[in-house]
């Protein structure tokens, strides 16, 4: 299960995980056209079975229906829970009735209350809910740069930020809770990735972003498979080493 897996950086771990012969279900925002693409893409170019659920992440009844889709049409078996969603209200994705107006300081709270909700109450949500399912072995966190106490801070990722961190934290609770039982927890933070959100975000935001590609060894944005294969890789290898 792939939250956010239609688009960017979470279509590029499906990509990569049905390469490597998993079946999947792809849980997207609102838009439809998309997902159905998406889903089509998935199953020719790699077969298996890809199977989708729309919902918004802030409300609990979505993950709970993503699970309902896991014992309807997988038998109750899941092997990994990855939650990829990220997102900008109104900006990235459609807005929704849950979503924050445009940013300003009288909706700042809303912003910081509706990410905590996104990324670590349905980190948390999904985790439990996965673990009710047979064979889980596997959770993968995506988080971002400049959320975690080994990075600097940035003003601009408070409200994102806060919650990506907490989600991190949550990671290594979990990772501790679970690893008795055979099950990893991991996250994955990337750096700079190319996808569709950066020509939503105007030409500022993007010219900042390219100056930080400069700066990097390869010199070059990070792709969604990029992340694909670290994702694949962590689940492969620790496949092996519980195997």
């Amino acid at each position: 299960m792939i939250t956010g897996g239609t688009r960017g950086i979470g279509y590029g771990i499906a990509n990569c995980l049905a390469r490597d012969g998993y079946d999947l279900i792809l849980g997207y925002n609102a838009n439809v056209e998309r997902a159905k693409a998406a889903q089509k893409e998935l199953e020719q170019r790699h077969g298996g079975r890809v199977a989708s659920w729309a919902g918004e992440l802030a409300r609990p009844e979505t993950l709970e229906a993503a699970f309902e889709v896991v014992r309807r049409d997988f038998g109750g078996r899941l092997t990994a829970f990855i939650h990829n969603a990220g997102l900008w209200p109104g900006l990235t994705t459609a807005r929704t009735a849950e979503m924050p107006d445009d940013f300003s300081d009288e909706t700042e709270l809303d912003f910081f209350n509706y990410f905590y909700k996104v990324y670590p109450l349905a980190f948390k949500q999904g985790m439990m809910l996965a673990a009710k399912c047979e064979g889980f072995a596997h959770a993968v966190a995506i988080s971002m740069p400049g959320c975690n106490t080994t990075q600097v801070p940035r003003v601009e990722s408070e409200c994102a930020g806060q919650a990506k961190a907490a989600m991190e934290y949550l990671v290594r609770t979990h990772a501790l809770r679970h690893g008795p039982h055979n099950i990893t927890v991991n996250a994955v933070i990337p750096g700079i990735v190319e996808s569709e959100a950066w020509e939503k975000c105007g030409t500022e935001l993007k010219s900042l972003a390219e100056g930080g590609v400069r700066d990097r060894p390869l010199a070059r944005w990070g792709t969604a498979l990029d992340v694909g294969e670290a994702v694949a890789f962590l689940l492969l290898i620790e496949k092996t080493l519980v195997d």
